[in-house]
């Protein structure tokens, strides 16, 4: 194993999966992590208001020194301004997009040698809707390949569907 690359998690799951929710509780339950986390979402950054205590050019320091910004630049631009931050992270954390294909994001990783040659991957984790999943699977061939591609799914909003269906 190699110490030297950092980490990096995707975090995938459709719309309303509880991506940022799940990222929220990562910040607040691991407070030793140095967290960098690029949000790759439409609209406005999710992470708890109340966490954000500063901001540098498009990046967030969080109140427990984690950090975060928006790949709204460009995925190499956000890349080299995470490492040229003065922000010290020791795990990246990137949730895609509802709609995203996961595998945009991998290919992104093993794009360029310095990218190698500064993180590693950890694992991609799919958030999976429980009452919605069989449904948007049907529907979205985005679920399919966010499931397809994932090392951990993670059943949530279980409370929400009967003990036999969720068993199922």
């Amino acid at each position: 194993m190699d110490n030297n690359r950092t980490p990096v998690t995707i975090i995938s799951g459709f719309l309303g999966s509880g991506k940022t929710t799940l990222l929220n509780q990562l910040i607040k339950d691991y407070p030793e992590k140095k967290f960098a986390i690029i949000e790759n979402e439409f609209g406005e950054i999710g992470i708890d208001g109340g966490l954000i205590v500063g901001t540098d050019e498009n990046i967030f320091e969080l109140s427990n020194g984690c950090i975060c910004c928006s790949l709204n630049n460009g995925f190499h631009e956000t890349i080299t301004k995470l490492l040229d931050s003065p922000f010290p992270f020791d795990h990246l954390l990137v949730e895609t997009t509802g709609i995203a294909d996961p595998d945009s994001i991998i290919k992104a990783f093993l794009s360029s040698e310095e990218i190698q040659l500064n993180f590693r991957f950890d694992s991609v984790i799919c958030l999976a809707d429980c009452a919605n999943m069989e449904d948007l699977m049907d529907e979205q061939p985005e679920v399919r390949m966010q499931l397809a591609l994932a090392d951990v799914v993670l059943l949530n909003k279980s409370d929400c569907v009967h003990a036999d269906y969720l068993a199922e």
